[in-house]
């Protein structure tokens, strides 16, 4: 309970340091984020461009916001350079989940806790191809999060990330983060997960406007410091 405790606290003070800071340096514009539940347990499924689309979607939320955790691979908490330990303490501090991108088995752990946050009636914000597009394109979703969403019985709300970098106002970079209608479980309970996949992937698309690139995309295990 203290832990649960000091870990909010954290995150609080996180996320207003951080929505200060990036509202400095980003023109940042958030399209229907009313669209996220005020209660129960939700998944916020976005595609992933650069590596700040986590806080960039985090303080996207609505004042008072509802806590966002994310499922971070598992690297960010294994590195013993003095950059990985510190990214480490920060990730713990704040209370996000690791996950082993390259094994079922492995990944079981995190995926176990980001179980029991849903049901609890938290709120899980995931990547759904599964790492940083390579290309810009948009990849197939893999269907880990629509598993959770099954066992939870979560409201799956896609979002779109993206940026607009040939275009700066007062030197600050342009975002936009879009939040899709909802996908509530009595809509998706009779559908198979790859369905359920791929009409997340398919909202997303309509919303970013990226192409699509027809297949999942390649995960390759790489270090702090390097881009994931």
């Amino acid at each position: 309970m203290i832990k649960r405790r000091l870990t909010a606290i954290t995150y609080w003070i996180v996320w207003f340091v951080g929505h200060k800071y990036i509202l400095k340096n980003w023109n940042l514009t958030t399209i229907n984020v009313d669209n996220i539940p005020k209660k129960g347990p939700v998944i916020l499924a976005a595609n992933h461009l650069k590596v700040i689309d986590s806080p960039l979607l985090a303080i996207s939320t609505n004042f008072p916001p509802r806590r966002v955790t994310f499922l971070a691979k598992s690297e960010y908490f294994e590195v013993k350079s003095l950059k990985g330990l510190i990214i480490k303490l920060g990730l713990n501090l704040i209370g996000q989940i690791p996950l082993n991108r390259s094994s079922g088995g492995e990944a079981s752990n995190g995926l176990s806790e980001a179980k029991k946050l849903l049901l609890d009636g938290g709120v899980l914000g995931v990547h759904v191809e599964g790492t940083r597009s390579p290309d810009g394109k948009l990849y197939e979703a893999r269907s880990g999060f629509v598993r959770l969403a099954f066992d939870t019985k979560a409201t799956i709300v896609p979002v779109a990330i993206t940026y607009d970098v040939d275009s700066q106002i007062n030197s600050k970079h342009q975002a936009r983060v879009e939040f899709g209608k909802p996908l509530t479980y009595d809509e998706y309970k009779d559908k198979h997960y790859r369905q359920v996949a791929k009409m997340t992937t398919k909202e997303i698309q309509k919303m970013s406007g990226q192409k699509l690139a027809g297949h999942f995309a390649k995960i390759i295990s790489k270090f702090v410091g390097q881009n994931d």
